[in-house]
């Protein structure tokens, strides 16, 4: 036992040792993180007192460099400190795990194979109208072939259904086809006169099916029949409608103490026509979901192991409105909506108790051509349009904070980051992109280039992109062997102005 024990002391102090020993090489290299400034526009002098803070890992996310340095209108002075992370925090796993729900509507193109046959036809898609058309189709298949055939959706149906889904990191929650079947009533998508669908079956030589794909077709077009060795690993079908943009804006939230989905439905095709037929009018909606409770009450089937559902009863217009919805956020008991309206992009905040209308006021016109976005981070919202920039305080006020017009084709074309696969378009990525306002300066960072913009009312004064030694190959292989570190994925980069 003695001699056991005696093992078991030399491996643990080896262990500590190790440990130590590793800890102090990696601390002593923190005087190596260096920053470099690869000036793009403007001078540094126009970022004085902008505190950048970055974050990079090593070890497997088990070790963060926390680099911080203030622009002083000379080259930056880095100070870094090193943490260690163990496990990360439940509250940061969550962040990347919190439920969505998406409303869509159910676009009739699927597709499945399976070479041994055998598939049952009415359970490769949830839409009985298609699973009619797949079976007529199938019907005159013969074995050892596949048959193409086009067919006019609006033959088969005079509406497309929904898909009313709630994710969870790992989990996808239906609700009821009863639930889905009235959801298509109160909104309803007629299907266009014009939309083509390309079905193909294939048959192997006993005749079970083996293949199934539907997608959008150009137009009416004759069948064709092919043998099944032709074509068998992979049919030449098109997935997907490609003429018509169907969705919803969808932001999923508490309001007025009821957990729900909160959306917009209006849903346009390339033409700019809407599709969506509002039978209680045109608006911001709100559903509360069933509680577990309320969902074994009205059900008559055996409770799911993870209930979901909605209470369509608790339907109610939060907003009436008629806009291109560019984003929705909830904001401590208030609904921002981002729109577009009439060629200009307004913001609006509801109350989302009451309905009654907070805030209103016109940020921007809207560039005639290309994307609106809008970039949340924190208190404030950036809107980008074209070459214009507009800057929101979400709490309210009469009006945008800030007005700017940059030349974006120069942006997007600056630089080479050479440590990144992202282009300098993701400068102004909806995601992953900080804000910074002093009360004339407005900064704009972007973690996946290490970059920062800021512009003024006069326009852009300054734009760079920050190297740091912990991000270059070569310097950490040179750092004790610890390989390339990269940007921390737990709020990677930070920006304030002093």
């Amino acid at each position: 036992m003695k001699k056991y024990l005696a093992v078991f002391i030399v491996i643990l102090a080896l262990a500590a040792g190790l440990m130590g020993a590793t800890f102090a090489a990696v601390w002593s290299t923190r005087a190596d993180v260096e920053v470099r400034q690869a000036v793009f526009s403007g001078t540094p002098d126009a970022a004085r007192g902008l505190t950048v803070s970055m974050r990079t890992r090593a070890a497997g996310r088990r070790l963060a460099w926390q680099t911080s340095f203030t622009l002083d209108g000379e080259d930056p002075e880095p100070e870094s400190e090193l943490e260690i992370m163990g496990e990360i925090p439940d509250e940061y796993r969550l962040m990347f795990r919190e439920p969505t729900v998406s409303i869509t509507p159910q676009d009739w193109c699927c597709g499945t194979t399976a070479l041994s046959g055998g598939i049952d036809l009415g359970a490769v898609t949830e839409n009985a109208d298609e699973a009619r058309l797949l079976r007529d189709v199938a019907s005159r298949t013969r074995p050892g072939t596949f048959r193409q055939e086009t067919v006019r959706m609006a033959d088969w149906a005079d509406s497309i259904g929904w898909s009313f889904n709630l994710h969870e990191w790992n989990k996808v929650h239906s609700v009821t086809p009863e639930d889905r079947e009235r959801f298509g009533e109160l909104f309803k998508i007629s299907v266009p006169e014009d939309l083509y669908l390309c079905v193909t079956v294939g048959k192997n030589s006993s005749g079970s099916v083996t293949h199934v794909t539907v997608g959008e077709a150009d137009g009416p077009a004759d069948p064709v029949e092919t043998p099944w060795e032709t074509n068998s690993s992979d049919p030449q079908v098109t997935y997907g409608f490609g003429s018509y943009s169907l969705y919803f804006s969808v932001i999923y939230g508490v309001m007025d103490g009821d957990t729900g989905v909160c959306f917009y439905p209006s849903s346009k095709n390339l033409d700019g026509e809407e599709m969506v037929e509002c039978a209680l009018g045109r608006g911001v909606y709100f559903i509360p979901f069933l509680t577990m409770e309320e969902w074994q009450e009205t059900s008559a089937e055996e409770p799911y192991t993870e209930p979901w559902s909605v209470n369509l009863d608790g339907l109610k217009l939060l907003y009436p409105l008629e806009a291109e919805m560019l984003r929705m956020e909830l904001n401590e008991g208030r609904l921002e909506l981002y729109t577009k309206e009439a060629g200009k992009i307004y913001f609006t905040a509801i109350d989302t108790s009451t309905g009654e209308e907070l805030s209103r006021f016109e940020v921007m016109e809207a560039a005639p051509e290309g994307e609106s976005l809008v970039i949340i981070d924190g208190s404030l919202a950036l809107v980008v349009s074209g070459n214009e920039l507009g800057l929101v305080d979400r709490s309210g006020g009469a009006g945008p904070l800030l007005r700017a017009f940059v030349d974006m084709e120069k942006v997007y074309t600056r630089g080479n980051s050479s440590n990144y696969e992202y282009k300098n378009s993701e400068l102004f990525a909806r995601d992953g992109v900080k804000l910074a306002w002093d009360g004339e300066r407005l900064a704009v960072a972007s973690w996946h280039l290490q970059e920062v913009m800021i512009v003024d009312a006069s326009g852009e004064i300054y734009h760079a992109q920050f190297i740091l030694s912990s991000l270059d190959s070569a310097a950490c292989s040179r750092n004790n062997g610890l390989g390339a570190m990269d940007s921390y994925y737990l709020s990677p980069m930070e920006i304030s102005f002093d």
